[in-house]
C-alpha cells in the first residue's frame, strides 16, 4: 500500500484564489465574536463610491473584492503589541453599507508601508492575513474568511468563513467556519481537485492531514491520515489511513521502521534475505530484553513480537550453535550463523510450519553484528 508511505499528505497545495480572481500571495475557537450580516442585492454595473476615511488608527483594505472593501480598527493601545484589540468591518463597494464586523481581543495584524494587506496564506506556520479570499465551495463565486482571533491549534489564527451567495450576500457558514477554529489556521484550497486541506499535530511527534470535499455546500472527510511517532516503539512511526466513500469508512494502519532511530549498538544482528530483499533485526530494547522483526519494502514492518517482548513473556533461546531460536503460534523460527570451511560462514533464518522448513539465506555483504557474541538480557535463555 504504497499511498500510505507515499501519500500526499505530506505536501498540502497552495491554490488559494484571491476574491479579485488573483492568486493569494504565499507559497477549537474561545469565545464566539460579535458578527452581524446583512444582504445586498446586486446592481449592475457597480458604481464608483466614496469610501469612508479610516481614522487614526483604522485602516482601509479594498484591493481583495469587486465588490466589498473593509476598514481594520485598532485600539490605539495596542498598535505596537503583536496581537491587537481590532476590528474588521466589510461594506459593499455599491452602497458603503456595513455587511459584517467581527470584534476581537487577539488579532494578528502585520502592516506593509501602513497598509494592511489581505490574501496572506502561509500554511501552516507562517503569517496569515485578516481577509482571506477564495472560491471555497467551488461555485464560481468568491467567499471570504475574516481573522477573529488566535483560537485556531497552538494558538494559531482563527477564522470565521462566509460563503457568498447568489445576490452577492455574505452567508456565514458554521461548517466551514469549523475547519478554520479546530485545525491549525487557516485550511487550503486545492480549485484542481475541488478539494480542502486541513493540518493539525500534538507536539513533535503526532501529525494529522485532512482532506474534505464539498458536498451540498458543506465540507465532508474523505481522506485522514495520522502519522505517528509516540509509539512505544521507540524506532517506527506508525502511519493511519482513513477513507470515506459511498459505502461507508475504512480505516487501516501500517508500521514503518526508522532507521536512523536505531542505535548501531541496538542492533545485536541483521541481514537482508538474499531471495526477497526484506530484513531481518534482531535486537535490544531498552537495554534488557532482546526482539525481533522484519521489515519489508519501503520499511514496513511485517512481523514484530514488540508488545509481547514488554509486557507478556516471550523468550527467545539460544545454543552452543551460535542459533538463536523462538516459537510462535504455527511456526518455529531460527537465526543461524554457521561457519562452512568450504563457503565461509553462512546466515540466515529458518521457517518452520505445517510439516515443512524453508531456509531464507542471508545477503553476505548486509550482514551486521553476531550471533556469537550475544550479551545477557533476561529473555534470552542459554543452554542448560
Amino acid at each position: 500500500m504504497n499511498r500510505l508511505y507515499k501519500g500526499s499528505y505530506l505536501l498540502l497545495c497552495i491554490a488559494l484564489l484571491g476574491c479579485n480572481g488573483q492568486p493569494a500571495k504565499t507559497s477549537a475557537a474561545s469565545d464566539t465574536p460579535d458578527i452581524s450580516v446583512v444582504s445586498e442585492a446586486p446592481v449592475s454595473p457597480v458604481p464608483s463610491v466614496s469610501l469612508p476615511e479610516p481614522t487614526s488608527s483604522g485602516y482601509k483594505v479594498e484591493d481583495f473584492s469587486d465588490y466589498y472593501y473593509a476598514i481594520v480598527e485598532i485600539n490605539p493601545d495596542d498598535i505596537e503589541e503583536v496581537f491587537s484589540r481590532a476590528s474588521v468591518i466589510v461594506y459593499s463597494k455599491e452602497t458603503g453599507k456595513e455587511l459584517i464586523r467581527i470584534e476581537s481581543d487577539e488579532l494578528g495584524i502585520t502592516l506593509r508601508d501602513g497598509k494592511v494587506e489581505a490574501n496572506v496564506k502561509q500554511l501552516p506556520y507562517g503569517e496569515q492575513s485578516i481577509i482571506i479570499c477564495g472560491d471555497f465551495n467551488f461555485d464560481g463565486r468568491m467567499d471570504i474568511a475574516i481573522q477573529d482571533g488566535q483560537n485556531s491549534a497552538y494558538h494559531g489564527p482563527s477564522y470565521q468563513i462566509y460563503l457568498q451567495g447568489d445576490n452577492r450576500e455574505l452567508i456565514h457558514s458554521a461548517a466551514f467556519t469549523s475547519l478554520a477554529q479546530d485545525y491549525l489556521g487557516m485550511f487550503d484550497v486545492d480549485p484542481e481537485n475541488e478539494r480542502l486541506h486541513t493540518m493539525t499535530k500534538s507536539g513533535c511527534c503526532w501529525h494529522q492531514f485532512s482532506e474534505f470535499a464539498v458536498k451540498n455546500n458543506v465540507p465532508e472527510p474523505i481522506r485522514v491520515v495520522e502519522i505517528n511517532n509516540m509509539a512505544d516503539r521507540y524506532y517506527t512511526t506508525e502511519i493511519t489511513v482513513e477513507e470515506w466513500n459511498e459505502n461507508g469508512s475504512n480505516r487501516e494502519t501500517e508500521i514503518f521502521l526508522v532507521p536512523e532511530q536505531l542505535r548501531e549498538e541496538d542492533i545485536l544482528f541483521s541481514f537482508t534475505m538474499a531471495h526477497n530483499g526484506k530484513t531481518v533485526y534482531f535486537l535490544s530494547i531498552r537495554s534488557d530484553k532482546v526482539n525481533y522483526f522484519i521489515a519489508g519494502k519501503e520499511n514496513r514492518i511485517e512481523l514484530d513480537f514488540f508488545y509481547e517482548v514488554l509486557y507478556e513473556d516471550f523468550d527467545f533461546y539460544y545454543n552452543e550453535k551460535d542459533e538463536v531460536y523462538f516459537t510462535t503460534v504455527g511456526a518455529n523460527y531460527t537465526l543461524y550463523e554457521k561457519a562452512d570451511p568450504d563457503k565461509g560462514t553462512q546466515y540466515g533464518i529458518r521457517v518452520k510450519t505445517g510439516g515443512k522448513e524453508y531456509d531464507y539465506p542471508a545477503d553476505p555483504s548486509t550482514v551486521k553484528g553476531s550471533l556469537s557474541q550475544l550479551g545477557t538480557y533476561t529473555n534470552l535463555i542459554g543452554p542448560g
